[in-house]
């Protein structure tokens, strides 16, 4: 979420009334920062999880996510979420 595109359109599905979540690689030690910026988009603490540099992917499929957005192309072979690559 790091560029204006992908802001704006977390930004609109809020709006639009659909669940944009926040899964990150970072630690729990850097919650204050990633805080901050998902407020500033709207995006409520309760929507963002830590993976602590494990597999993201057991936190998508345990909150139920469909759509997913990743730089990180490792995510692509669960065949069960819909990714998307941004760069």
């Amino acid at each position: 979420l790091t560029k204006k595109k992908y802001q704006d359109m977390a930004k609109e599905n809020i709006g639009n009334g659909i669940r944009v979540v926040v899964v990150t690689n970072r630690n729990e030690k850097d919650m204050p920062p990633v805080y901050e910026y998902c407020k500033q988009l709207g995006i409520t603490t309760d929507n963002v999880f830590f993976s602590s540099g494990t597999d993201k992917l057991q936190i998508l499929q345990r909150i139920g996510v469909t759509t997913h957005y990743d730089v990180d192309n490792q995510l692509i072979e669960n065949h069960h979420i819909q990714i998307y690559l941004y760069l």
